[in-house]
């Protein structure tokens, strides 16, 4: 099985994440000249992967994305509302992706031998690097890691459909459903086809949703994804630099998204700033519109539980609402949160990495984010003190701007 050679790893506009079409789609309609930049990060320090990817391979792949358009069936399928909605898509946004060209982009190499992708422009076609740039990056550094060790990709392919078929029975013997969240972080996209096939063939009824739009519209499910932290750090930086007009963004965002899209997506993600912060800040109007909440960072227990006090604090049962629980999912850890939670909350699960990479091989974390936003600095902080982003000082006021709440959760990313 020859891979990469005379093949694209991206071949399809639609082979990209539900949420960058949502979002871009908002981005397209209130924000679309807002000056961007994007930046990629291995956060797994102890992989070189310039020693592993060959730079003008790398740029192949992505010279080939940058190009992409939107084909006639693609269009149709979005025009449909990709399985989520009629009429979802505005005719303006779909010409948009069907003549779109990305900005130009450039890679460094650091002197730790990692790449850094970085690409700046307008904020309506600059933010469709993210997913392409991992999900290249994987697949390249996959294919060289298995010819390191010998392995052709076969042998890959059967452990991880082994281990993907163990997963589902546990996930049918409880009976618990979950989304595919799995796009950005693949082993690479013939293995994702190959997992969702061995998915719908043993647990069809299981699979709510796919983030992958393309194979959303190959396999006929919902093309599921949320709100990602980018909206929230963008709208952060374009109200103004005082502390209130900072932190009055956050519910600008809530205001934007539920005039875009209503209840149909109205989920809250609440960790960039820090979920106590987002707790704090939505009123009972909100919460009673926002009965939505994802869980992206810190411990999945103990958020969950902060939601249900937080919906009780505003007289809502929380058995109205549901946590979308989307950080460092396996099947084992769905089912504990799955028994936690039952009766006393709805729970959602966006199933990522392990889903689609779980193939032997160590993972990669692998981002890339929003660095720079309408002439400022960036910033994200987490739950998880180790995703914080952005240059210290910054750092420093947006924390004080946030009330932010020093989390002792810890997580490894090496």
């Amino acid at each position: 099985m020859v891979l990469y050679k005379d093949e694209p790893i991206i071949d399809s506009v639609l082979d990209d994440d539900a949420y960058k079409f949502f979002m871009g789609q908002t981005i397209f309609e209130h924000f679309p000249e807002v000056p961007v930049t994007l930046e990629s990060k291995n956060r797994t320090k102890s992989v070189p992967l310039a020693k592993y990817i060959d730079q003008m391979q790398l740029r192949e792949q992505l010279d080939h994305v940058q190009r992409l358009k939107l084909r006639d069936m693609e269009y149709r399928f979005m025009d449909d509302g990709a399985n989520v909605k009629p009429e979802l898509f505005s005719y303006n946004y779909l010409q948009l992706l069907k003549h779109r060209y990305l900005p130009d982009y450039e890679i460094e190499r650091t002197p730790e031998d990692q790449y850094v992708i970085r690409s700046s422009g307008p904020w309506k076609t600059t933010t469709y690097w993210e997913i392409p740039v991992m999900k290249i990056q994987n697949a390249l550094y996959f294919q060289a890691k298995r010819k390191e060790e010998g392995l052709s990709e076969d042998q890959v392919w059967k452990i991880g459909e082994l281990r993907l078929l163990k997963k589902l029975k546990l996930m049918k013997e409880k009976g618990i459903a979950f989304t595919d969240f799995g796009n950005r972080r693949t082993y690479n996209p013939r293995w994702h086809r190959r997992a969702l096939e061995i998915i719908m063939n043993e647990a069809p009824e299981l699979l709510v949703g796919i983030s992958n739009v393309r194979y959303a519209m190959i396999f006929g499910k919902k093309s599921a994804g949320t709100i990602a932290h980018e909206f929230y750090m963008v709208l952060a930086n374009m109200y103004g630099d005082l502390p209130e007009q900072i932190r009055g963004s956050f519910l600008k965002v809530l205001e934007t998204w539920w005039n875009m899209y209503g209840a149909d997506l109205a989920i809250v993600l609440t960790d960039t700033f820090g979920s106590e912060f987002c707790f704090r800040s939505i009123t009972k109007e909100w919460a009673e519109l926002y009965r939505r909440l994802r869980h992206d960072s810190g411990d999945p227990f103990k958020f969950g539980d902060r939601a249900i006090a937080f919906y009780q604090g505003h007289g809502i049962d929380p058995t109205t609402a549901t946590v979308v629980f989307s950080d460092g999912l396996d099947a084992e850890l769905i089912v504990k949160l799955h028994e936690y939670f039952l009766g006393r909350i709805g729970t959602g699960y966006g199933w990522g990495t392990t889903l689609t990479n779980d193939m032997g091989f160590k993972t990669l974390s692998l981002v890339m984010k929003i660095v720079r936003a309408n002439g400022l600095d960036a910033i994200k902080l987490s739950d998880n003190p180790a995703k914080v982003t952005g240059p210290a000082a910054r750092v420093a006021y947006f924390k004080e701007v946030h009330g932010y709440v020093e989390s002792d959760y810890v997580e490894c990313i090496v």
